[in-house]
């Protein structure tokens, strides 16, 4: 059983935390480390949950090292509130290993190869340097050498059927479009659904892509209405009043008009 150890940050991370004299470090016997770099080699999302699976998309490792010489010391992982998922952490593609994340429990972040020095740490696998013979430190060779470790960075990582950026900016020119389009008191339509809010002209929503469209719809809480826009004068604010709205959902719609809506707006619920 290995671990997995996942992400934000780079395999070559421009740092100065590490110890001028632990540029290399010895990797202790017993350890081979397989490093998946999706965020430093394809600023890539991982969603997790789906098809393809997480190893499915990252594809072979970029970097792997072991005992048989020393290691360059500048690799990185950086907690994120993405990594706080259930379903990332029992994802099947993690069955057998145990799953590490920066900062939780023992382990620091950000989480470097080594953050010790001299005195607690080999810079060579043999320990002959005059440096300690073994890691002493709460670097990842500290706390999990002599097992097989895989690395994992992503940019982000989601849960399949959640909206990512790619989805968040294709939603918001369709939205932006409507609303462009749209005269001075005109109705549009809305769908409602998870964190995101579809605006069409028409009930039919036509503008918008097959895919936004589903997960909307599948959302546990989607709920659909009409809204009257109110274009206003050209330096002022325009105007939303959206009908049908649960109270609790009001901030989703708000944060949603801010990412398409190029000027001040104000939105009204009736």
């Amino acid at each position: 059983m290995g671990y997995i150890l996942l992400g934000h940050g780079s395999y070559y991370a421009d740092r100065t935390t590490a110890p001028d004299a632990m540029e290399l470090v010895g990797v202790p016997p017993g350890t081979t480390v397989h490093c998946f770099d999706g965020a430093e080699h394809h600023h890539q999302e991982l969603v997790h949950g789906g098809q393809p699976g997480l190893w499915e998309q990252l594809g072979p490792a970029v970097h792997t090292f072991d005992s048989s010489g020393p290691a360059v010391n500048r690799l990185e992982l950086r907690g994120g509130a993405d990594l706080h998922d259930d379903g990332l952490l029992g994802d099947p593609a993690f069955a057998g290993h145990h799953v590490v994340l920066p900062g939780v429990g023992p382990v620091p972040d950000p989480l470097l190869l080594c953050d010790g020095g001299p005195a607690t740490c080999p810079d060579a696998p043999d320990g002959t340097t005059g440096n300690a013979a073994e890691h002493r430190c709460t670097g990842i060779l500290g706390l999990f050498g002599g097992h097989d470790l895989y690395l994992v960075w992503a940019a982000s990582f989601r849960a399949a059927g959640t909206p990512g950026p790619h989805d968040q900016r294709a939603v918001a020119e369709r939205n932006g479009d409507a609303v462009d389009m749209a005269g001075d008191g005109a109705t549009l339509s809305y769908l409602l659904g998870g964190p995101e809010f579809l605006l069409s002209p028409e009930p039919g929503f036509y503008g918008h892509r097959g895919a936004d469209l589903a997960r909307v719809r599948g959302a546990g809480d989607f709920v659909q209405g009409t809204l009257v826009f109110h274009r206003g004068d050209p330096y002022g604010a325009a105007g939303f009043a959206v009908a049908g709205l649960p109270p609790d959902r009001r901030g989703v719609v708000e944060a949603a008009i801010a990412r398409f809506c190029r000027r001040p707006f104000q939105v009204r619920f009736i």
